[in-house]
């Protein structure tokens, strides 16, 4: 099975998104790459998808069983009770209940062990400042879709100094006058050389099609 989901960076307007369709056996952390690929991210990011309470990461700050048993000692749920099979029913409770609130590694974490029809939301450090992404999954296609694709998208991504989708705006009406006005201002500093409006999408499935987002 294949997943057809629209990626929308939050914030933007116009609005900068992208319609992909890719395998539903694909890892979180290989979302994570072409996501960052689709949105021409050059930096390592830290990431953190949620749905439907479950949290998936690249960086899960939890605990291994044996991390958590440490904590439970120093804590004191370990100390002798009033008897050996209440303080192993304790312990395997708090281990229990540990393991279910730890964050998912992305690298061992499916995207259709989390993903359900609807909607989910990821937040990501891009490039320089927050950015955060909402990521609908708009349908499941009977297909077998080895290599990722880019079926549509508008407007180009921020440029790799743009720190927030204010300033992202501002880029764009900046842009826009300049166009309206047909004056060439060397002054423009960020908006030098942005397009606001490209969005190349041969470009993009051509590097997916290499496999350039399993290096990202």
């Amino acid at each position: 099975m294949a997943y057809q989901l629209k990626v929308t960076l939050d914030g933007t307007e116009p609005k900068v998104w992208r319609r992909l369709v890719l395998n539903e056996e694909m890892s979180f952390h290989d979302l994570n790459n072409i996501l960052k690929l689709l949105f021409e991210i050059r930096s390592h990011v830290n990431y953190e998808f949620q749905s439907g309470g479950i949290k998936v990461t690249n960086h899960p700050g939890g605990f291994t069983k044996e991390e958590a048993n440490k904590v439970l000692k120093s804590q004191g749920f370990m100390k002798k009770v009033e008897s050996k099979k209440t303080e192993a029913d304790r312990e395997e409770k708090e281990l229990e209940s540990m393991e279910k609130d730890r964050p998912k590694y992305g690298t061992e974490t499916r995207i259709c062990d989390v993903v359900r029809p609807g909607w989910f939301y990821t937040s990501f450090a891009y490039k320089i400042g927050e950015w955060k992404a909402t990521i609908v999954l708009e349908k499941k296609l009977d297909k077998v879709s080895l290599v990722p694709e880019c079926i549509a998208g508008e407007m180009a991504p921020p440029p790799d100094d743009c720190e927030s989708p204010d300033e992202y705006r501002r880029l764009v009406k900046r842009q826009d006058e300049a166009s309206e006005e047909k004056e060439e201002d060397g002054d423009l500093d960020e908006g030098d050389d942005f397009e606001p409006y490209e969005f190349d999408k041969d470009h993009i499935n051509r590097d997916l099609e290499s496999g350039a987002w399993k290096h990202h």
